[in-house]
């Protein structure tokens, strides 16, 4: 097909068990071969169909120019690469029933970018880059992060981590959650222990209620900033 042509693509789907059934039909694409980075299939359409025990119906999409293109950067405009691509057909991305090839012609052709190379280089499964290669898919420099000291109201447990004092009110502040949650699968444990990591410490006169008014959250923040007697003090006032 030519790169301004469009392009149908239909497929069966049968309920082969004895009770009505739903299925997202998703249709995806894959540039085979590109001279730029692009993800390993982008979804392109789905649809949504019900069916009765033994039912079969046909559920056809359309893909567009936009189906096949990417942005380009140098001509800040959706671009084709000539060449082959995968048509895939399943129930997601990881569960692919029907593939076909299709070879889309176009007159464009891409200039590999820093991005580019930099994907190419590595292998697909290693997901972490060092920060000088970020900064290439980040196109600026990283911004420089502030300072957790002194620590403020504002801060986060996680920030106050660094301290043994700030490590200590994690552990109390997530057993003392994980008491209203009960007993906990894996997945319930892990959203605990990062709800009480993004907590600000604000937070703290809020769940202690009486029990922990500001005058004991200041002499806290001081004890960590390290002024110990003075911060002890205030902590300890009724």
């Amino acid at each position: 097909i030519a790169e301004g042509d469009s392009l149908t693509v239909s497929c069966k789907v049968k309920n082969r068990g004895d009770r009505a059934g739903k299925e997202v039909i998703q249709l995806y694409v894959r540039d085979i071969e590109s001279s730029v980075y692009r993800p390993e299939k982008e979804l392109k359409g789905f649809e949504k169909i019900e069916l009765a025990p033994g039912e079969e119906k046909e559920v056809s999409l359309t893909l567009d120019k936009r189906s096949f293109a990417f942005y380009d950067r140098e001509s800040r405009d959706w671009q084709i690469e000539s060449g082959d691509f995968e048509i895939l057909i399943g129930s997601s991305s990881r569960d692919i029933r029907l593939k076909e090839t299709v070879q889309v012609q176009s007159g464009f052709t891409a200039a590999e970018s820093e991005v580019d190379r930099l994907y190419k280089s590595k292998p697909s499964s290693i997901d972490r880059i060092s920060d000088e290669e970020f900064e290439v898919l980040l196109d600026r420099k990283i911004p420089t992060a502030p300072p957790l000291k002194p620590f403020h109201r504002n801060s986060t447990v996680a920030d106050i981590s660094t301290t043994l004092l700030g490590r200590q009110v994690r552990k109390v502040l997530t057993k003392e959650i994980s008491k209203i949650f009960g007993e906990m699968d894996e997945s319930t444990s892990l959203m605990v222990e990062s709800m009480v990591q993004e907590m600000p410490l604000r937070s703290l006169t809020l769940l202690g209620g009486e029990m922990f008014p500001e005058s004991k959250l200041e002499g806290l923040i001081m004890m960590m900033n390290g002024r110990l007697i003075k911060g002890l003090s205030l902590f300890l006032q009724k």
